[in-house]
């Protein structure tokens, strides 16, 4: 992935990818509540995240991609406050872009002990968040 771009209510508190599929863990599909699920936290690995904004977007240099190990299973999690008395319809869209592999010159990723993996020539400037 080298651009991440979200769209949710106002009024989100916040909004997590991850997964557990790095630690050994799965969930069944579906929507649920967060009491539901014990130990969603501890035994996942957050990848993505926002807080309090209704939009953005996350855009790594060009040549740089954050990678995912292919068939994991990816959780979705959001936390809404409604400070009315009214029903709110909540939302969150993610989208990721990716670049042509030949186009990677660096990257940053993780494997499947859940470990965080860089590939950074030596001294290089990283981009914000990602260490080299």
């Amino acid at each position: 992935m080298n651009k991440v771009v979200y769209q949710q209510n106002n009024g989100m508190h916040h909004m997590t990818l991850s997964t557990p599929s790095l630690n050994g863990v799965s969930y069944p599909y579906g929507i649920h509540d967060c009491d539901d699920l014990e130990g969603l936290m501890d035994n996942s690995t957050m990848f993505f995240g926002s807080q309090g904004e209704p939009d953005g977007s996350l855009q790594l240099p060009v040549g740089v991609a954050a990678s995912l190990p292919a068939g994991i299973d990816i959780v979705h999690e959001v936390h809404y406050v409604n400070t009315t008395m009214e029903p709110v319809k909540v939302y969150s869209r993610v989208n990721a872009y990716t670049i042509a592999q030949d186009a990677v010159e660096r990257g940053s990723g993780a494997d499947r002990s859940g470990t965080s993996t860089s590939r950074f020539p030596h001294r290089a400037n990283t981009p914000s968040g990602l260490a080299a």
